[in-house]
């Protein structure tokens, strides 16, 4: 046997095998007997050299099937690995895409907060505004120095331009016009609050 080297150190099957006389026949009877007689004489010869062959192949196919069970496992442990790699990435790729997901979902929670919190302070202003709006005309009497935001003390000489919601609560329609009260009433206009 002759070793190659093949990457796993195969072992190779290596005889000779001495060919056989041309064996007799009846269509050449002058020549029968010697071809005969050549024939049987290289049978032994025959049979050692492939008495040779069978113990070499006994021999090796042990040996080969040793190494067909290494490479098997060499096989599935390479397959083993690369499934565990698959098997990683796609771990990797769920997490990936798990941060991106709560990523923009934070991202869209913080929007629609800022969202409500800004709806609140509109919200906030338009309740506002509409007190107000609903405040303008109201006459009311402050002790002392004490003036309210927003107020106007009467007497008051109003124009419709600059107090366009009192002229609206109060029916006048253009002009200026004056507001009538007592001493230390005030009416609310609205400006200045």
């Amino acid at each position: 046997m002759e070793d190659i080297d093949s990457g796993m150190n195969a072992k190779v099957i290596s005889c000779v095998i001495t060919q056989l006389p041309k064996p007799p026949t009846s269509k050449e009877p002058d020549c029968f007997d010697e071809r005969a007689d050549a024939f049987l004489e290289s049978l032994p010869t025959l049979v050692e050299e492939m008495n040779t062959v069978g113990e070499q192949v006994n021999e090796f196919l042990p040996k080969l099937e040793s190494e067909g069970e290494k490479i098997a496992q060499k096989c599935e442990l390479k397959a083993q690995k690369v499934a565990e790699k698959i098997e990683q990435i796609k771990e990797d790729a769920k997490r990936e895409i798990a941060s991106i997901v709560t990523a923009r979902s934070g991202m869209l929670k913080e929007s629609a907060m800022r969202t409500y919190l800004l709806a609140l302070s509109v919200r906030e202003i338009v309740m506002k505004n509409r007190r107000n709006y609903e405040r303008v005309g109201e006459v009311r009497e402050f002790r002392g120095s004490e003036v309210g935001g927003g107020y106007v003390r009467l007497p008051a000489q109003l124009s419709v331009v600059e107090y366009p919601l009192l002229a609206r609560a109060l029916g006048v329609r253009s002009g200026e016009f004056v507001v009538n009260g007592k001493e230390g009433e005030k009416i609310y206009t609205g400006k200045g609050e």
